[in-house]
């Protein structure tokens, strides 16, 4: 059963905060994961199921509409910055929109490396 989620990444390094003109950008990748459930399946494009724009913003979200998979594998949140060597701490958060249960769900969170 579809459920209506809602997906937060919050930049939580002091230094950029402290004047918002040095905000980093940063967004996130929700794919499906590979056979053994370890990585991002990212073999078709249908399994990048969402790419959030990248905002030089303390944080950045995504309300979507989703069904657990089928085989009960997890969806994995990929949170990067955008520009390359670029670094910053992430909070993640995952909840569901309307106040319902998102036990169903299975999420992992992959960091990229830099």
């Amino acid at each position: 059963e579809k459920k209506n989620l809602t997906i937060v990444l919050t930049q939580k390094n002091k230094n950029n905060l402290k004047n918002l003109a040095n905000v980093i950008p940063i967004g996130f990748y929700l794919t499906k994961s590979n056979s053994s459930h370890d990585r991002p399946q990212l073999l078709y494009p249908t399994d990048l199921i969402h790419k959030v724009d990248f905002e030089p913003s303390i944080d950045v979200s995504l309300n979507l509409n989703l069904s657990p998979n089928e085989d009960g594998s997890p969806f994995i949140i990929i949170p990067s910055t955008f520009n390359p060597k670029q670094t910053t701490s992430f909070s993640l958060s995952v909840y569901p929109s309307d106040g319902t249960s998102s036990d169903d769900f299975l999420f992992e969170s992959l960091p990229l490396p830099v």
